[in-house]
């Protein structure tokens, strides 16, 4: 299945799974998946996802140089391991559960962030809608990105584009 965002929605294989509307990008987007409203946030340790109040998925780094992240959400435990440089490239992950890799995120488009999910199995929709929010986050956050990222169109204004 191939998560994308395109114009305030999230499709998987085409098939829209969420509302997102121009903000997704932003800091802490308000998101429908399925019909379900979800608040996507920075928290005190990581990024968090709530669902009516009390957060349903989190996300924490392992430190601060770890290339591994650990979310944990209705799905389980599920790992985020950066496999580009930290430096150098656009943020790529790989997404495992219980060592064995079950997706993988990349870059989409040719000129800014826009990360894209290619999942085989093992997340709900709405789990992989904030895999998709929190790369693009995790990706401002890298040293070079946040200036190239932010101009017209969007970049971190989360604006459409």
């Amino acid at each position: 299945m191939r998560y994308r965002w395109d114009a305030g929605a999230v499709e998987v294989d085409g098939e829209e799974v969420a509302r997102t509307g121009a903000r997704f990008w932003s800091e802490s987007p308000e998101v429908e998946v399925l019909g379900e409203d979800w608040a996507f946030q920075h928290g005190p340790s990581g990024l968090a996802a709530a669902r009516d109040g009390e957060v349903a998925i989190a996300l924490e780094r392992g430190g601060l140089l770890a290339s591994r992240w650990r979310m944990e959400g209705p799905s389980g435990a599920t790992e985020l391991v950066r496999t580009t440089n930290w430096l150098l490239g656009a943020l790529c992950l790989d997404l495992e559960q219980r060592g064995t890799r079950i997706g993988s995120v990349a870059p989409a488009g040719p000129w800014r962030y826009r990360p894209e999910l290619e999942l085989e199995a093992g997340l709900t929709h709405a789990e992989a809608v904030f895999v998709l929010w929190a790369a693009y986050r995790m990706e401002m956050r890298r040293p070079g990105t946040r200036i190239a990222m932010s101009g017209y169109g969007g970049g971190a204004s989360g604006a459409a584009g």
